[in-house]
């Protein structure tokens, strides 16, 4: 994914049954985080990869110059270091859907080695640990304890993954996805509790989103290895924007322990911004409550108390009838609720 596109290598895409051509890599997804005014996250490959390849790319990205691998990224183009700061090790190693998914003890082993040689090569980076790919995963919590026994010291942070689902077609159900994503928060900060350190490990809940549409029946696998498939395209409707409100009030409410929080996907695939080839783009639902979280949410998260009616749904005993976050910004003097 670096040096002249029309140089880089074109590859079979076994997660998307696609042909990925590589013209969009490392430095155009810089460019366009800078463009963006946005932080870049970037994965590293614990699959059919490890600690060697982590450290080559962390090595294109982040050191100043001077060696094989930061003179390269030079030669491309880019003489000073991109020093991407967060770092994921590995994705959803759990799941049995990824190429080389591993057990507990496997992947917890490699994370804690890469993790190692990653730091070697610049210190300042934060590193995120794959927690379970979703709450409902039969080694839910068992992994994340096994996992951080091998790499607590050694990593900053634990993924959370969640896509909401419209369970047995019932609105009441839907919105219980906000209770379950307050309470896997609270599940994942007692089991990094359990090892009675100083140490406060910290979330990134780096995947959720709204889709079950999309998912119903899904198998990506299409004649010909297509390039650019049109994927998991999601028309979402006033419903959905009010799950998404909702999860975006639980992450405020978290903010002391969730520390990076990103909706998958952006443009198209459950995308909050839909387009058309050559033609119109445009805003879904669920972009709305997104754009007014970063608009108001600015400042110092507080943690509101809520009274409030409840009701019940077939899987939620009691589910409150109202979700708020309050945010103080002492700049301008206001807190939004």
């Amino acid at each position: 994914g670096v040096g002249p596109p029309e140089e880089r290598p074109v590859r079979l895409d076994l997660a998307w049954f696609s042909t990925e051509t590589n013209r969009f890599g490392t430095n155009e997804f810089i460019d366009w985080c800078r463009a963006a005014g946005t932080e870049p996250m970037l994965g590293v490959n614990l699959g059919t990869r490890g600690p060697d390849q982590a450290r080559r790319f962390i090595e294109y990205c982040n050191h100043p110059g001077g060696t094989a691998l930061s003179e390269l990224r030079r030669r491309h183009g880019y003489a000073a270091p991109h020093d991407v700061k967060l770092w994921c090790l590995g994705n959803e190693m759990d799941g049995p859907w990824q190429i080389c998914g591993m057990t507990a003890e496997e992947y917890g082993r490699v994370a804690r080695e890469t993790a190692k040689v990653m730091r070697w090569v610049d210190p300042t980076v934060r590193l995120a640990a794959c927690g379970s790919s979703n709450h409902a995963m039969p080694t839910y919590a068992a992994w994340e304890d096994r996992v951080l026994d091998h790499c607590f010291d050694d990593v900053d942070l634990v993924s959370l993954h969640m896509y909401f689902d419209k369970h047995k077609g019932s609105t009441a159900e839907f919105f219980g996805n906000i209770e379950v994503m307050d309470l896997y928060i609270q599940e994942i900060v007692a089991v990094g509790a359990r090892r009675r350190s100083t140490k406060r490990m910290m979330l990134s809940f780096d995947e959720w989103n709204v889709w079950y549409r999309a998912r119903s029946g899904m198998d990506v696998r299409q004649p010909g290895w297509p390039e650019r498939p049109r994927l998991l395209e999601e028309v979402y409707n006033v419903e959905d924007a009010l799950v998404v409100g909702g999860a975006l009030i639980v992450l405020m409410n978290h903010a002391d322990r969730v520390k990076g929080a990103c909706l998958a996907q952006l443009v198209n695939v459950i995308g909050a911004i839909m387009t058309e080839p050559g033609g119109p783009a445009w805003r879904q639902t669920i972009f709305y409550p997104f754009a007014h979280a970063s608009r108001f949410a600015r400042g110092r998260a507080l943690r509101p108390v809520i009274r409030s009616p409840s009701y019940q749904a077939e899987t939620f005993p009691e589910i409150s009838y109202l979700c708020a976050s309050a945010v103080d910004d002492r700049e301008t003097g206001t807190t939004s609720v």
